[in-house]
């Protein structure tokens, strides 16, 4: 063949030589070349025929060695025909030779040609689905021999990445054997390319079982599969653990790679099936990273670790971060002594830094990144995203997340200091001394992450305009939300941040900006806050129970709820729920004044829920329903309490209601079946023990309701009757009617403690607004003993209520109760425990009391302040808040509250000044060092000086109001409401300067006004 060539070529030479026309000349090359091809075509006609199986192994080679020489490399229809003519169980034993062949020859070349003509097959992509090259895959594997023969390794490898893209091609190459050639080919080649081809394939591969699985449950055989996944990630990862050159990095990027794509569920299925395989490789990479981390490398590196990270910390929680055994994912505690040997505990020590350093590196860059975004947000006044904050801060915020909710569940914001006991979590023991330094680092993040949410409110007003800084605030609310619901410092940052994220909240829900469930994303952090006192204050005040009651009728509506409660809606609806039952137990009374009405609808659906529940749990045993039992018993104990807390004229006490949840709530109390449930034992007998006291006293509301409702319509006749029928019946039968039930009824309002309490000072306030002054004065002369009786009671009573937490309503009407009796009685009920006398007299003692004399008489006197410094603060809130208006508006608008609290606190001030100016308590106590006995009450002339002080303070307050009057208004008599507050103002200033000769500048500057306003008047 060789000849021919030259022998054209040569002829060439000659024709070139004898001829002038150039067009001559072309026309005979093409007749040499139409004869060449056809000799060429025919040589290549005879080396197929010589491949085919009949062919001894001599023709057959000769054949391989001269094929390529017809071949052009784009010739795809002349590789096809050697593809089919091709003997492929021939090329399987060129590449099984071993030593030198019959001719001579290497086996290494033998193999070398199988391998070369393999890779031509390769190059055509329909050939690479062909079964003949899968099933070359692994001979080809054998043939990997990195550090011997790299170019051979490299097409070997190179052929693999051909076949991999094809399912059957996957299927061969992921076979445990020829895998673990590949990898270590990989592991023991010092050749960078053959590394990173390597590498390439086992991506490639790993990339199309995870996508085959995801798509095709039935792709191949599972168990192969995990296998393969199982020595890849344990040869590479040991790899990752031990190298500490370019391929760790390497192996790093495709383990990020990797993680992004592959699905918790297979993760999941891999610890179940063989957790200590998978612990092996888990540790290996925590090892790696360890490395990584603790040495001098770029952002890139560390970042991509960081990101790693975080996506073993989704797939595992962050229990890898803390232990170096996997071999159980439940966490237990136990408590050893701190009698460590110091080798121990240097032992812990290390074995938790990788944790430590890991979260103090994701706490780093949170900080820089927010400062970052914050000094944005200050300099220009818009968001502007930047790459790398993309990745890596949600990156460091998951990773705080999972550390969060891992430490949380072996209660590590416990005082270990305190304590000096180390906790051990499968078999790592966690050191209190690192814990507190962690949770001092995790604090200050958590500070800097709401600095940089309350940035975006004032630097930007709202952000909904700017999709990526919304992303960046719910991915900031989402960790905060974490922390908020495990966490009770930093209160005061607390505060401050509730109102943006309740804002937050509320736009969310009225806008398409986002799919996230922001309410749903922070209840637990709801729950929480809504559980302390200040952050409950600042969650009300910014209309927190109106958004959560809002949130829970529109997920009741949303999903059109008729028979059944799926478990999906259980757990939405029971968040919401345990935060209004928070907010119920520690405001009810505020609570259930303020959102009556949005209670009304809460109550509807929570019956709705009870009725739905109970009846599906007892057909069931309340076998398996745990959260259906926890939303069933919040339901119910929320409901009790708003029913147990209302007035019983309101519609939330309507028999139906009433009824229902009673018969609902016995049936699920009574029920045992419900104990069963050990995994909710704890948190629903604790919900049942509370809701079982509140039905008790539920049950005999109604009851209780009808007999007041009997007792004021029987007294409000015989006031009534008494007051225009002198000669109404037998007067002894309604004296000793009156005495018997203010005596009864007193008795309740002194010792009960529940709702009967306030409905008793409810029907008290209706009494005494239409008793005469006579029918008291009756009383009084008739039997003054069993009227001190019930005037008594009646006074610890609201001793009782005024020191305790109540809402503004009872402590109106308890000032109320207070003015009325202080009406009839004047002030002796409120100085003295004692109405055997009405005159007063006055002794003096020694000031040689015992301390516990003296001690008695500052608590017998206590009450008396109490109520006059509550009317003198409220007459001075009033006060600034008419005077703002005055100032505000130039016109005065009349305040419901105020026209009926103000006179009741004047009453009050202006006959305790009576009653203390008869007692003449502004001599100088303290130079005489005397006691004033007042019908057996002694005064301590330390409280009457301070009483004296807060009431100087308050008639400076209403002559300053009083000049507000005249600054704002110049003329007040076109508005009679106001006109009415300046005479009220004015008849207790009078009753003041009558007896008093204190502020005497204040006084003088408030005599024009009172000329003023007397003579047209």
């Amino acid at each position: 063949m060789k000849f021919i060539l030259n022998f054209y070529v040569y002829i060439l030479t000659i024709i070139k030589r004898w001829t002038d026309n150039d067009n001559q000349f072309r026309f005979l090359i093409l007749i040499i070349h139409f004869k060449m091809n056809q000799e060429l075509q025919s040589e290549f006609r005879r080396c197929l025929e010589l491949l085919s199986p009949s062919s001894p192994d001599d023709a057959k080679f000769a054949a391989l060695m001269l094929i390529p020489r017809f071949l052009q490399q784009d010739n795809e229809k002349g590789v096809i025909l050697v593809f089919e003519a091709m003997d492929f169980k021939f090329l399987e034993r060129l590449m099984r030779t071993e030593n030198l062949t019959e001719n001579n020859l290497p086996d290494y070349t033998l193999k070398s040609i199988a391998v070369h003509i393999l890779s031509c097959f390769c190059v055509i992509e329909d050939l690479t689905k062909k079964k003949q090259l899968h099933a070359r895959i692994p001979t080809l594997s054998m043939l990997l021999s990195p550090n011997k023969n790299e170019e051979l390794t490299q097409e070997i490898l190179k052929i693999f990445l051909k076949l991999v893209s094809v399912k059957q091609g996957l299927t061969h190459i992921v076979d445990s054997k020829t895998i673990s050639h590949i990898l270590q080919c990989i592991k023991n080649s010092t050749n960078v390319e053959t590394r990173d081809i390597g590498l390439q394939v086992i991506h490639h591969t790993t990339m199309g079982v995870i996508t085959s699985m995801s798509t095709d449950h039935n792709f191949s055989d599972q168990k192969i599969i995990q296998d393969y996944l199982f020595i890849m990630l344990s040869e590479l990862s040991d790899i990752f653990r031990k190298n500490q050159d370019k391929l760790k990095f390497d192996v790093l990027e495709f383990f990020v790679q990797m993680f992004s794509y592959i699905t918790d569920k297979l993760i999941q299925d891999m610890l179940q099936n063989d957790i200590s395989r998978t612990n092996v490789w888990v540790q290996n990479i925590r090892y790696g990273l360890k490395d990584i981390l603790k040495s001098k490398i770029g952002n890139e590196n560390r970042d991509k670790a960081l990101i790693l990270i975080m996506q073993l910390s989704y797939h595992f929680g962050a229990i890898w971060l803390f232990t170096s055994n996997l071999t159980s994912n439940i966490l237990t505690t136990s408590t050893t002594s701190t009698q460590n040997s110091n080798t121990e505990k240097e032992k812990i020590k290390e074995e938790f830094k990788f944790a430590a350093l890991v979260v103090q590196l994701a706490c780093i860059e949170i900080k820089l990144m927010l400062d970052e975004l914050s000094d944005q947000l200050e300099n220009n006044k818009n968001y502007e995203p930047i790459e790398r904050h993309e990745i890596i801060l949600p990156a460091c915020y998951t990773i705080l997340e999972k550390s969060i909710e891992y430490l949380t569940k072996v209660e590590y914001m416990l005082d270990f200091k305190k304590k000096g006991e180390f906790v051990d979590l499968v078999g790592v023991k966690l050191d209190p001394e690192l814990l507190l330094r962690l949770k001092s680092t995790m604090i200050e993040t958590f500070r800097i992450i709401m600095d940089h949410l309350l940035d975006i409110k004032n630097f930007t007003g709202s952000i909904e305009s700017n999709s990526t800084l919304t992303d960046k605030a719910i991915a900031s609310i989402r960790i905060l939300s974490v922390w908020l619901a495990e966490e009770g410092s930093l209160e005061k940052e607390v505060i401050t941040v509730i109102p943006f994220l309740l804002d937050f909240c509320r736009s969310s829900l009225n806008s398409q900006y986002t799919g996230v469930n922001l309410i749903k994303m922070l209840t637990p952090a709801f729950l929480n806050l809504t559980s302390q006192d200040k952050p409950l204050e600042m969650f009300c005040s910014h209309g927190g129970p109106e958004m959560i009651i809002d949130y829970f009728i529109k997920i009741w509506d949303h999903s059109k709820i008729t028979n059944d409660i799926k478990d999906e809606i259980v757990d939405d609806l029971l968040g919401p729920l345990q935060v209004l039952l928070n907010i119920v137990v520690l405001k009810r009374e505020d609570f259930i004044t303020k959102y009556k009405v949005e209670l009304m609808k809460v109550i509807i659906i929570g019956r709705k829920i009870s009725e739905i529940l109970v009846s599906k749990l007892k057909s069931t045993g309340y076998s398996s329903q745990g959260n259906q039992i926890i939303l069933l018993a919040n339901t119910l104990l929320l409901c009790l309490l708003i029913i147990s807390g209302a007035s019983p004229s309101s519609d939330l006490f309507e028999k139906d209601i009433v009824m229902s949840f009673i018969n609902v709530a016995t049936t699920f109390y009574e029920d045992q079946n419900c104990l069963s449930q050990n995994e909710i034992d704890v948190q629903v007998n604790e919900l049942n023990l509370l809701g079982k006291q509140v039905l008790g006293s539920i049950s005999s509301l109604e009851t209780r309701d009808i007999g007041l409702q009997v007792i004021h319509h029987t007294t409000m006749g015989v006031i009534t009757s008494m007051s225009t029928d002198h000669n109404f019946s037998d007067q002894k039968i309604i004296q000793d009617y009156l005495f018997i039930m203010l005596s009864e009824l007193s008795d309740i309002f002194r010792k009960n403690q529940d709702k009967l309490k306030f409905d008793v000072l409810e029907f008290f306030v209706q009494m005494f607004s239409y008793i005469t002054d006579k029918l008291i004065q009756d009383m009084l002369q008739n039997d003054i003993s069993r009227t001190n009786v019930w005037v008594q009671n009646i006074r610890y009573g609201l001793k009782d209520i005024l020191k305790s937490k109540i809402g503004n309503e009872n402590r109106d009407k308890a000032l109320i109760l207070i003015m009325q009796l202080s009406y009839h009685f004047g002030a002796i009920w409120l100085f003295t425990s004692n109405l055997t006398s009405n005159i007063l007299t006055t002794s003096t003692t020694s000031t040689q009391n015992s301390n516990t004399e003296k001690e008695k008489i500052k608590e017998e006197f206590k009450f008396a302040a109490l109520v006059v410094q509550l009317a003198c603060i409220e007459i001075k809130l009033m006060l600034d808040e008419l005077s703002d208006q005055l100032e505000n508006n130039k016109n005065y608008e009349p305040i419901e509250r105020h026209e009926i609290i103000l006179p009741a606190c004047y009453t009050i001030l202006e006959k305790s000044i009576e009653y203390l100016t008869k007692v003449e308590y502004m001599l100088d106590f303290k130079k005489k060092g005397e006691f004033v006995d007042l019908v057996g009450v002694k005064l301590d002339p330390e409280l009457l000086l301070r009483l004296k002080s807060t009431m100087i303070e308050t008639f400076r307050i209403i002559m300053d109001h009083l000049l507000d009057i005249k600054n704002f208004t110049g003329s007040i008599e076109s508005n009679s409401t106001l006109t009415d507050k300046a005479i009220a103002s004015i008849r207790i200033l009078s009753v003041w300067l009558a007896e008093k000769g204190s502020l005497e500048k204040e006084v003088i500057t408030v005599i024009p006004f009172l000329f003023d306003f007397v003579v047209p008047v």
